[in-house]
């Protein structure tokens, strides 16, 4: 199903980190819609200029005509006034290897909503759907995140859907040729993904996170508040981060970090 307010996201060009994203409105303000991009994300609450990032911007009505684009400020547009549906198309520059923004190159493909997702001001309590399209560089990809899925295969790209904008913001998103380690925790399924190479023994981190997760949601107690859970996991050189979201987790490790513990027996 396509709601009402739709976004198109896909790499347009890993070896430049650029993002191509269409926002489709049904229904504007016929005054003239505003649109907006935050400047924090959820769990980490500096203020960041994720807009600065945005390459450029047009907007076209339903016969495709051009409807004007008026920058109010360094984070919100104006669209003339129009009739009927309206589309927005847009580039984002991702190059932020980090659990708060948006990063892409030949490697994989991450991105929070903050950073690429236009809000339609009047509109964010509004149900929105989204298509996550592969990139042309690298069509076996695949896809890891928390939100709803409407189509497609469990690992692989297609249709997702959030109730309202704020729960679009809060899942976010990895893309690429990922690792993944699945394991049950007090019957919820819980999914690892490893982007990058490591040293970890799989059996070992299964165990290890099962005792976690179970020992946190027995401690808060049923019913659990997802049914479904995801580490996103960035292993990189020498990076640490963490961003906790309504139902996944943003990380980046070191390799190093999840080295093969030896036991010696004498």
């Amino acid at each position: 199903m396509i709601a009402a307010i739709h976004y198109d996201i896909k790499p347009a060009d890993l070896s430049r980190h650029l993002f191509d994203i269409t926002l489709t409105i049904d229904e504007p303000d016929q005054n003239g819609q505003q649109l907006w991009l935050p400047a924090w994300i959820p769990g980490s609450y500096l203020i960041r200029d994720f807009a600065k990032h945005m390459q450029w911007i047009e907007a076209v009505d339903e016969d495709d005509a051009p409807v004007a684009i008026q920058k109010l400020d360094k984070a919100r547009w104006q669209l003339a006034a129009t009739e009927g549906p309206v589309k927005v198309r847009y580039q984002v520059y991702a190059w932020d290897l980090s659990v708060r923004g948006a990063h892409l190159d030949e490697t994989h493909g991450f991105f929070n909503g903050t950073s690429v997702f236009l809000a339609v001001s009047g509109q964010e309590n509004d149900p929105v759907s989204v298509d996550i399209q592969p990139p042309s560089e690298a069509p076996h990809w695949k896809v890891a995140t928390g939100l709803g899925r409407q189509d497609g295969d469990k690992w692989g790209f297609g249709r997702f859907a959030a109730k309202d904008y704020d729960t679009l913001i809060d899942h976010p998103v990895e893309m690429g040729d990922f690792e993944i380690l699945s394991f049950d925790a007090c019957g919820i399924a819980h999914h690892l993904v490893l982007t990058g190479h490591h040293y970890g023994d799989r059996d070992q981190l299964k165990r290890d996170l099962t005792a976690i997760c179970e020992t946190e949601l027995q401690f808060f107690g049923a019913p659990y508040p997802f049914d479904e859970y995801w580490f996103l996991t960035m292993v990189t050189a020498d990076s640490y981060g963490g961003l906790e979201h309504r139902n996944s987790t943003a990380l980046m490790i070191p390799a190093t970090a999840l080295m093969v513990r030896i036991t010696t027996t004498f």
